[in-house]
């Protein structure tokens, strides 16, 4: 985790380290859709492709997660959102694909790899109830009204990845991140700032895996936290 403060250079780093690792296959992750064409243009000499509606070329009805894929299959290097990093099915195809590759992950602020559905008790009771899905031995949701168009049907897309799980007694949906995706990529960097404090460092500590804290002081990568009241007093100053 390379772990410094919002304006240190970290977006400027990680696009200096990808140009200057051409054989390497990188995708990188932004939350932001704007900053994705950003990121490509910076780094046209590794020739980045961005997914989009209707493919590449932006003609056709291909949606974008179809697109991805294909650059996935194919080896490309890749810049897209989180919000469609997400949505992506975890298929034995694909992690294999991507360990295939070799891919790197850059993944530009803490991704958001668990949350709470955003569902009463009584209507988790009422779906159940009535067979609208199902619950596996694990506790993932299956979607079985395929036809369903009413109220839930954020919910109904959400399932499709097979991220989905019932907690308790029809208690509550929690959506969290599968975490073989990260397994499949051959390293991981997080452009983040306090990253002890976010969702994803406990997802990592819960999965056990292994990461390291990196910060940016005087425009170099250093090992370890930076100073944080060293920054905040020449910040202040301002």
């Amino acid at each position: 985790d390379l772990d410094s403060i919002m304006g240190s250079g970290k977006t400027r780093k990680a696009i200096e380290y990808m140009n200057s690792h051409p054989k390497q296959k990188w995708w990188y992750i932004t939350p932001y859709l704007d900053e994705t064409q950003r990121v490509a243009e910076a780094c046209a000499s590794i020739n980045m492709k961005v997914p989009a509606n209707g493919g590449e070329d932006g003609k056709g009805n291909i949606p974008k997660k179809y697109d991805l894929i294909d650059f996935i299959y194919s080896g490309e290097n890749i810049v897209c959102t989180h919000s469609l990093f997400l949505q992506l099915k975890q298929e034995e195809s694909i992690l294999r694909s991507i360990k295939k590759h070799k891919y790197n992950l850059i993944v530009d602020e803490a991704l958001d790899v668990i949350r709470d559905e955003e569902i009463y008790k009584d209507d988790i009771k009422s779906m159940h109830d009535s067979g609208v899905f199902s619950v596996g031995d694990t506790g993932i949701i299956k979607w079985l009204n395929e036809s369903y168009g009413g109220a839930f049907s954020r919910i109904m897309k959400d399932t499709i990845t097979g991220n989905v799980y019932l907690h308790g007694k029809d208690e509550a949906l929690i959506w969290m991140l599968k975490s073989q995706i990260f397994s499949a990529f051959s390293s991981i960097y997080v452009l983040t700032y306090m990253f002890r404090g976010t969702g994803m460092r406990m997802y990592f500590d819960f999965f056990g895996m292994e990461y390291s804290l990196m910060h940016i002081s005087d425009g170099l990568v250093k090992e370890g936290v930076a100073d944080d009241p060293g920054i905040k007093a020449r910040i202040m100053n301002r």
